[in-house]
């Protein structure tokens, strides 16, 4: 498996921890999370583009890990998806199906 494959599961797991901890109104862990989402988004930026921006541009990651996700699995980042369906896919293509 590849590494961006393998940082996507870990921010999309956080992304999906974040929501859950949101709804239950615990802001304190979901800025944590935040925190996290956003180091994961930098890394596979820095593997999809092969560089890190100079200044920081979050919605620039977004727009690229969404896009890559759309293009290699039929996801998308900002839609409402957890870590197990990015898996599941993952698994899906791996196998050829």
């Amino acid at each position: 498996m590849k590494e961006v494959d393998l940082l996507l599961i870990k921010l999309f797991d956080i992304s999906y921890q974040k929501k859950q901890v949101v709804i239950s109104q615990r802001y304190e862990k979901a800025a944590s999370l935040r925190d996290k989402e956003r180091h994961y988004e930098e890394r596979i930026y820095e593997c999809l583009v092969g560089k890190k921006e100079e200044v920081l541009k979050w919605e620039k990651y977004e727009n690229a890990i969404d896009e890559y996700c759309i293009k290699e699995y039929g996801l998308s980042y900002k839609g409402n998806i957890n870590d197990n369906q990015l898996k599941r896919q993952i698994k899906l293509k791996y196998l050829g199906i």
